[in-house]
């Protein structure tokens, strides 16, 4: 996820340059941009979730595992 916060970074660093702008952006724009990246995010961490099973507890186990279903 670090990779996402790099490009957002970049992405401004091209867009302000200290106090000149040297391309403008709306706010439409910004909105429609960040909310594919948080539905891009939101699928992502989804597929990683997916991987993952529940194991049912035996009787005499303390607790439930996650484990890997690959």
């Amino acid at each position: 996820m670090a990779e996402l916060d790099r490009v957002d970074e970049f992405y401004f660093s091209a867009l302000f340059d200290h106090e000149e702008q040297l391309f403008p952006i709306s706010d439409e724009m910004y909105a429609e941009e960040l909310q594919l990246q948080e539905a891009l995010n939101s699928a992502a961490t989804i597929s990683v979730y997916n991987k993952f099973k529940r194991v049912e507890k035996e009787p005499g186990e303390s607790s439930g595992l996650f484990s890997y279903v690959g």
